[in-house]
C-alpha cells in the first residue's frame, strides 16, 4: 500500500509572518518579515512502526523539499480514550477461548479497569518492554460484561455436565455387579441357600455350600473348615453340582411366570455316583415328580441304571453308525 492509503485527513495552515498595524485615521498596514511557510497535520489510521518508516519517510524524501519537519507521534500516557483502574491480561482459555496470549496474536483477553481505549492509543504492560497500538476502539466495560456473561454461561454448562455425570454414575452403579443385579440376587439369595442346603442334606453330603450376592461360594466341610471346591472328591463335587442344579430349578419355578414339567438329564448316573448315590438322586427325582408333576427322562450308558426307572424304559443301540430302538429282551440276552 502507498502512504496515501493510510491518510484519514490533512489540515493545512498558512504560517505567514505578517504584522497588522492601524493608523489613527483607520488605515491598515501589513508588514511581512519573511520566512513564511505552510504547515499541515496528517492523521492516519493505526499503522505499524515498520510501515511508518518505510512508507512515510520514502514519501517525505521524494516529495518534499522542506528543511525542518516536526513529527508528533502518539506517546504513552496521552491516550485519546479514558481508562481507569488496573487492566490485566487474562490468561484463561476457558473464559476467552477466541483469544490467545501466544506470541504473534493480534487480540488478547483482559480484565479489570473501566472506560474506553481508542484506535491509535498506545499501551504497555508492566512486565513487558514492548509498546502496542490499538487498531480499533475498545470498551473495557463491555469486555468485562461479556466475559462475566461467558463465565456464567460456562458455569451453567458445567453444572449441566456435572448433572449428566452424576446421572451416568447412577446408571453405571445400577448396571454394575453391586447394582440392580446384586439387589435382585439378595432378595432370592436366602431362599436359594435354603434350597441348596436341603438338597445337599438329601444327598447325604458331608458339606454345606453358601453363595453371596456376587455368587462367590463358601464351602464348609463336616469339620467346620472352609474348603475349596477342588478339595472334595469327584462324588462329593457331583453332589454339590446336582444340589445347585435342583436349587436353581426351584428358584426358576418360583420367579418365572412360566413353568415346565418335562426334564431330561443326560448321563446323570454315569460318573462319580456309586449305587447309594444313584439311589439318593433317584429319590430326589421321584420327589420332584410327585411335587411338581414332572416328567423325567434320564439318559444313561450304564445298564444297571435301569433299576432306578419307575416307568417306561427306552433302549437305544448304535450299530454301523445307525441308532435304533431295541427290545429289553435283546439286551437281557447280552
Amino acid at each position: 500500500m502507498a502512504f496515501y492509503d493510510y491518510i484519514k485527513f490533512i489540515n493545512f495552515k498558512n504560517n505567514t509572518n505578517n504584522v497588522l498595524n492601524k493608523t489613527l485615521n483607520g488605515k491598515t498596514y501589513v508588514t511581512n518579515f519573511g520566512n513564511s511557510y505552510w504547515s499541515f497535520d496528517i492523521k492516519t489510521v493505526p499503522i505499524t512502526r515498520t510501515t511508518w518508516h518505510s512508507d512515510f519517510f520514502d514519501f517525505y524524501d521524494t516529495e518534499t523539499t522542506a528543511k525542518n519537519t516536526t513529527f508528533l507521534l502518539p506517546v504513552l500516557n496521552d491516550a485519546a480514550g479514558t481508562v481507569s483502574g488496573t487492566v490485566s491480561v487474562l490468561d484463561d482459555s476457558s473464559t476467552a477461548p477466541e483469544y490467545s496470549v501466544s506470541v504473534g496474536e493480534t487480540k488478547i483477553p483482559v480484565s479489570g479497569g473501566s472506560g474506553t481505549l481508542l484506535a491509535g492509543d498506545l499501551i504497555k504492560f508492566s512486565n513487558h518492554s514492548k509498546v502496542y497500538m490499538l487498531s480499533e476502539d475498545t470498551n473495557l466495560d463491555t469486555i468485562i460484561t461479556n466475559y462475566n456473561n461467558k463465565v456464567k454461561e460456562i458455569k451453567s454448562k458445567l453444572e449441566t455436565v456435572k448433572k449428566k455425570i452424576n446421572m451416568f454414575d447412577v446408571v453405571k452403579y445400577i448396571v454394575s455387579e453391586e447394582g440392580v443385579k446384586s439387589y435382585i440376587v439378595k432378595q432370592i439369595l436366602h431362599v436359594f441357600n435354603q434350597k441348596l442346603a436341603y438338597y445337599l442334606k438329601k444327598m447325604d453330603s458331608n458339606c454345606i455350600c453358601i453363595f453371596n450376592e456376587y455368587f462367590e461360594e463358601q464351602i464348609i466341610n463336616e469339620k467346620n473348615k472352609l474348603c475349596s471346591y477342588f478339595n472334595f472328591s469327584g462324588a462329593e463335587r457331583k453332589n454339590i453340582d446336582l444340589a445347585c442344579l435342583f436349587a436353581f430349578m426351584d428358584i426358576r419355578r418360583l420367579q418365572g411366570d412360566v413353568t415346565f414339567n418335562f426334564s431330561i438329564y443326560d448321563e446323570l448316573f454315569d460318573s462319580s455316583l456309586d449305587e447309594r448315590g444313584v439311589d439318593l438322586v433317584t429319590s430326589i427325582l421321584r420327589e420332584r415328580v410327585e411335587k411338581y408333576k414332572e416328567c423325567v427322562y434320564v439318559i444313561s450308558h450304564r445298564k444297571e441304571s435301569v433299576k432306578a426307572a419307575t416307568g417306561e424304559v427306552i433302549y437305544l443301540e448304535k450299530s454301523n453308525g445307525i441308532t435304533r430302538r431295541v427290545k429289553y429282551t435283546e439286551i437281557d440276552k447280552d
